[in-house]
């Protein structure tokens, strides 16, 4: 699973908050949070807070994206 979540962020445009990853693996969140501090903790991931843009990840545009989130919610990079 560690793999798989590592991919995903492979495939993002950008740091993915923790609800918006655990509807694309469809994972519970609760199950994915120690997943995700477990990466950091082994420095494969990076971890953020405060208002950041959040792309949604369904496709590569970046800029005017009408569906781009700016979120005060905590997400996640590759390190």
């Amino acid at each position: 699973m560690l793999r798989q979540i590592l991919r995903t962020f492979r495939e993002a445009p950008g740091p993915i908050s923790l609800p918006l990853l655990a509807a694309q693996l469809d994972i519970e969140p609760s199950a994915l949070d120690g997943m995700l501090l477990e990466l950091v903790a082994m420095g494969r991931l990076t971890r953020t807070e405060g208002i950041e843009p959040v792309a949604c990840a369904a496709c590569g545009t970046e800029g005017n994206c009408p569906y781009l989130l700016s979120t005060d919610l905590v997400c996640y990079a590759l390190a």
